[in-house]
């Protein structure tokens, strides 16, 4: 009926529809939207990583300046429905120069899927603007751009052209990824919904909602370890990590909350009736008795 109650017994659990209850009531467990509004903490759009097509490959080892050919085989890479696809790296030398690398990029089945070249200096190292290249590869029917990255200008810590080098040409370093699934999710000490995905890559989602109250002895007790507040009384929301609002600890059980005080007295008026009970009881036995023995 939207009406707000609160509680601290934090026991919460997502249910059917993605959304974070109250496991006792069912009810929701509000968040802290980032318009300091409250809303539902909702895991619907954030159970899955949409995929990442193949944008960046990065090139390192040697090749031989004197040697004709050279090749990258079998390079894993993700097309823009999140489908694994293969390529491979042709490098051909003209003749002409030393120094300039023809590559052909191929697909699976040995189609050529464009051509470009790189250049190296005197020392071996790449010369600027000619030490990568961007192309347009088509792929399961989707043209994507890639950028074939061989290393900096002037360095040799990445790709270089040196005869004292084994010939050893090898991919660094490949982005992309397919659609992969939520495998955990907990939150943290500020309330925050860290998430954790299959492929190893992780995210933040929502943030649960705090209140404090001028007077928590004045909150009214409720079913299900839920309280209410009335209008002299009311909350103040905030996050936790703020000094006002404390922190979250995640997967822990607090020590008893409960009124010691009152607990124990309704376990004495407890015992005091049982004990007035067991002398009614112990009377009627003896009046039972006196009855049966004055009849004999």
């Amino acid at each position: 009926n939207g009406a707000l109650f609160y509680t601290r017994a934090g026991q919460f659990s997502f249910d059917e529809n993605n959304t974070l209850v109250d496991t006792v009531t069912g009810m929701d467990v509000m968040g802290m939207s980032d318009s300091n509004t409250l809303q539902s903490i909702d895991l619907t759009e954030l159970r899955i990583l949409l995929p990442e097509a193949t944008s960046e490959i990065q090139i390192t080892g040697n090749l031989q300046p004197t040697s004709n050919s050279e090749e990258i085989t079998e390079i894993s890479i993700f097309d823009v429905r999140g489908e694994a696809q293969t390529i491979s790296l042709h490098f051909t030398n003209p003749g002409d120069s030393d120094d300039i690398w023809n590559i052909e990029v191929r697909d699976s089945d040995g189609n050529s899927l464009g051509t470009d070249s790189i250049q190296f200096s005197n020392n071996g190292s790449l010369l600027a603007g000619a030490n990568q290249f961007n192309m347009d590869l088509t792929l399961n029917d989707v043209t994507q751009n890639i950028s074939f990255l061989f290393g900096e200008p002037g360095s040799t810590s990445q790709t270089t052209q040196s005869i004292n080098l084994t010939a050893t040409l090898t991919t660094q370093n490949v982005n992309g990824s397919a659609i992969t699934g939520l495998t955990s999710s907990i939150f943290n000490n500020e309330g925050i919904l860290e998430l954790t995905y299959g492929n190893g890559e992780s995210a933040t989602g929502p943030q649960v909602a705090l209140a404090t109250f001028a007077n928590e002895g004045a909150l009214i007790a409720d079913a299900g370890a839920l309280y209410t507040a009335n209008n002299n009384n009311a909350a103040t929301l905030g996050r936790a990590g703020d000094p006002n609002f404390g922190g979250i600890l995640s997967g822990r059980y607090e020590l008893s909350n409960v009124d010691l005080t009152q607990e124990f007295a309704d376990i004495l008026i407890i015992q005091r009736g049982f004990q007035a009970s067991s002398r009614v009881m112990s009377v009627s036995n003896e009046l039972i008795e006196q009855l049966y023995n004055s009849t004999q």
